[in-house]
C-alpha cells in the first residue's frame, strides 16, 4: 500500500467520521461505526476471488478517529453556561 493510498483512505475515512459527528454522533461512536464497517468489508473480501482482505483500512480509520478526538476543542460537547 503506497503513501498516496494511505492519505487518500485517511481523507475518505476522516470525512466519514467528521460527517457522522456533524450528524450528532460522538467521535468515538462515529469512529467505531466506520472501523466496524471497514472490518466487515475486509472479512467479506476473504470469500472473494483475488487478493485477501486487509485490516489496514480499519486501522487507518481508528487512527484518524483518534486524531480527530485529540484535536477537538471541547466546545461542541460541553453545554454553554447560562447567562
Amino acid at each position: 500500500m503506497g503513501v498516496r493510498r494511505v492519505f487518500a483512505d485517511g481523507f475518505l475515512y476522516g470525512g466519514l467520521i467528521w460527517l457522522l459527528t456533524l450528524g450528532g454522533l460522538r467521535v468515538g461512536v462515529a469512529t467505531a461505526i466506520t472501523a466496524l464497517m471497514l472490518l466487515g468489508l475486509s472479512v467479506a473480501q476473504t470469500w472473494q476471488p483475488g487478493p485477501p482482505g486487509e485490516i489496514t483500512d480499519a486501522l487507518v480509520a481508528l487512527a484518524i478517529g483518534g486524531v480527530v478526538f485529540l484535536l477537538q476543542d471541547g466546545t461542541a460537547s460541553s453545554p454553554s453556561p447560562a447567562a
